[in-house]
């Protein structure tokens, strides 16, 4: 007598009892009884419940691996796990992102500063940075100052025509002016003055015309006039006429 199906293993079931037997595997039976044969068959389905837990937890930089059910997780993606007959499948998620901390200008370069040092590293041109530390993106700014203080060193020299040219700071001036120089990072500004006035020697009479010498050279220039003459860089005379010997005698 076939009785057909009358039973189905299952992992929450993994064995049944039938007609007084306990059967554990799956197939096809038969038992004789009141002179009749019964053929009967036992099923078996594997299939297990799936229960979607979602996403349990996220890895970051500072958390790279999480436990899950006394599990570690050091990788992103779907995981199932088989609990009382039912697989529970999950997803680690993954998150590579970092928070930026923005820390502004940390230092300024300068004519005599045109390097320094943070962080452990050298910088010598100004911009924008950034470094990764403890999960953490940190960026700043190196700035630059090429402005130079101004210092006033007034008058240094004047120039003379006894003195046409001058030497300061081992440089030749022979034109008055403000002039600057960079030194050790400073403008160094300064003035050459020029002094036209000469002094004035007076000679005094130095030679007189008379009707007999009606002219006379002095200096190797003929002067025939009385009066008073200069020479510019040797000084004053005079010229003058003689007194008629009448008015003399």
């Amino acid at each position: 007598m076939q009785l057909g199906l009358v039973g189905t293993l299952t992992c929450a079931q993994p064995c049944l009892i039938f007609n007084g037997v306990e059967y554990c595997q799956p197939g096809t039976y038969s038992v004789t009884e009141n002179c009749e044969i019964k053929e009967f068959q036992i099923a078996q389905d594997p299939a297990l419940l799936t229960v979607q837990l979602g996403v349990v937890g996220i890895l970051t930089c500072a958390q790279p691996c999480l436990t899950f059910t006394g599990v570690e997780y050091c990788q992103g993606g779907t995981s199932p796990v088989t609990e009382n007959c039912v697989t529970k499948e999950f997803q680690i998620a993954q998150d590579l992102t970092l928070p930026t901390v923005q820390l502004g200008v940390v230092g300024t370069l300068t004519c005599a500063q045109p390097c320094l040092t943070f962080n452990g590293l050298e910088y010598c041109q100004p911009g924008t940075y950034s470094v990764t530390q403890n999960c953490e993106i940190k960026e700043f700014q190196i700035a630059q100052d090429l402005a130079l203080p101004t210092v006033q060193l007034g008058v240094v020299g004047t120039l003379t025509c006894a003195q046409p040219c001058l030497t300061y700071n081992g440089v030749e001036y022979c034109q008055p002016g403000t002039y600057s120089v960079t030194q050790n990072c400073e403008i160094k500004e300064f003035q050459i003055a020029q002094d036209l006035a000469l002094p004035t020697v007076q000679l005094g009479v130095v030679g007189t015309l008379t009707c007999t010498q009606p002219c006379l050279i002095f200096n190797g220039v003929e002067y025939c006039q009385p009066g008073t003459y200069s020479l510019g860089v040797v000084g004053d005379f005079n010229l003058r006429p003689a007194m008629p010997d009448f008015l003399t005698a």
